[in-house]
């Protein structure tokens, strides 16, 4: 009750129709029409059945909540210990680290190294265009983890 004896107004007031439905349960692969074009015509069309479970695990619910959380919790930069030591250390909520987990069953840290064929690097990066739809923040150390063997590979003699 209000000060006034009455009751406060009911939030059903109205129906809201003017906001669309939240984005998810939504295969982020199979609903991009021209990422699918694009990786078949450029010759990753064997790396298909992969694309479209991890667009089904990116898009849903869960994983989206997931990159909620990791953008909502920003890292936070710990200088010392509860003793006064220097321990320089960045403490992520538990969210981010399970997207970046979540990575790396379907290979996108990997991808081409592992599977060294015509398309490997396109299939790869499907994936990796589809990561940050969900969280932009994983996507720097998953290429950050892919980007360097190329550079620490021997040279062919």
């Amino acid at each position: 009750m209000s000060r006034l004896g009455t009751a406060p107004p009911s939030s059903d007031t109205h129906d809201v129709i003017n906001q669309p439905p939240p984005f998810s349960d939504v295969n982020l692969y199979t609903s991009d029409r021209a990422l699918g074009a694009a990786v078949e015509r450029e010759g990753g069309g064997w790396a298909a059945a992969s694309l479209v479970t991890y667009g089904g695990v990116m898009g849903s619910a869960r994983v989206y909540e997931l990159g909620r959380q990791a953008n909502r919790y920003s890292p936070e930069l710990r200088t010392h210990d509860r003793f006064g030591h220097r321990i320089d250390e960045v403490e992520y909520h538990p969210a981010w680290h399970e997207v970046m987990r979540i990575q790396l069953e379907p290979e996108v840290h990997n991808l081409p190294w592992r599977h060294r064929r015509p398309g490997a690097h396109v299939a790869r990066l499907a994936k990796h265009y589809v990561l940050p739809q969900v969280d932009a923040g994983s996507a720097c150390p998953i290429t950050m983890t892919f980007a360097p063997l190329p550079a620490l590979a021997p040279e062919p003699r």
